[in-house]
């Protein structure tokens, strides 16, 4: 067997002092074998073939209020202009309608598949983020469970877990 790629991710999700969330992340791509890229540039085993680093700061409601985005190491030049406009994510919620949200500012030729591919897994981070944090008590209230609704199998709407929620709310409400 022979190593061919590898990729790493990394996402850490800060509380700031000012009451935001700060992700961090990072994608690195490593080849296993020696390659040229596209512009002629060689990578050797082990060497990075893509790096892109990724910071977003949130506010409560999950909304972005602020994105960098750094290409580290790319395969050529033509990468560099492919680097998406981190303004465009500005006012995106990193919660239901999120991907979408992304192929339409960033998506295909707007932007890196590599830095798309980074942000769909921050906005996951940064909701467990949010729902950890010890300061948000808003997140401990029965219905903070609204904004997962519908992203995932276990939160569909029509599932046992929604239903209980639901029947739980109406309780206290009578």
């Amino acid at each position: 067997m022979q190593l061919l790629h590898t990729r790493k991710t990394q996402i850490d999700c800060w509380l700031t002092d000012d009451g935001r969330y700060r992700a961090e992340g990072i994608i690195d791509d490593d080849k296993g074998v020696r390659m040229l890229t596209y512009s002629g540039k060689e990578i050797q085993p082990g060497g990075d073939l893509h790096t892109m680093r990724v910071v977003l700061v949130v506010n409560r409601s999950l909304i972005i209020e602020s994105a960098e985005i750094k290409m580290i190491d790319v395969p050529g030049d033509e990468c560099m202009r492919a680097c998406a406009s981190p303004e465009s994510l500005v006012g995106l919620s990193v919660t239901r309608g999120y991907t979408s949200g992304l192929k339409e500012r960033i998506g295909g030729t707007k932007g890196c598949a590599h830095v798309f591919a980074l942000l769909q897994q921050m906005g996951a981070a940064i909701t467990q983020a949010a729902f950890t944090d010890p300061q948000n008590r808003e997140h401990d209230q029965l219905q903070s469970w609204q904004p997962l609704m519908n992203t995932c199998y276990t939160w569909r709407e029509d599932g046992p877990i929604v239903t209980e929620r639901r029947q739980q709310a109406k309780t206290l409400e009578n």
